[in-house]
């Protein structure tokens, strides 16, 4: 993973969403070989960088937070929830229609990963 994510870092920059998709997977590999405390760390760095760069209409920004929620659930469900009620709560709660179009597929696939709504 570390190859690939220096590829991307340098071919499509360090806040591209492809970059920060595989910068997620990096960390939750920290977890399986036993670098929880590393793996949250860097899980909650990813998200941060996400917020950072991409606006609230932006559906990068909300993708790669469920994405790092996702692992941290299984490392650390009191961080996957704080990640959960800020910034994925405000997307996967509001009705679709009062959503802009640019985040509509991005809730649709976040609520269905959540189990929110049937497959």
């Amino acid at each position: 993973m570390r190859p690939l994510l220096a590829a991307c870092r340098s071919v499509l920059g360090p806040a591209h969403p492809l970059t920060l998709h595989v910068h997620v997977d990096f960390a939750a590999g920290h977890s399986a070989v036993g670098q929880t405390a590393i793996a949250i760390l860097m899980l909650h760095d990813v998200t941060n960088t996400g917020l950072h760069y991409y606006g609230p209409y932006h559906p990068a920004r909300y993708l790669i937070a469920a994405h790092a929620h996702s692992f941290l659930t299984l490392v650390d469900p009191e961080q996957a929830q704080s990640v959960y009620d800020f910034p994925l709560k405000s997307l996967v709660e509001r009705q679709e229609a009062d959503l802009p179009s640019s985040l509509r597929q991005a809730r649709r696939t976040i609520r269905e990963s959540l189990g929110m709504d049937a497959s």
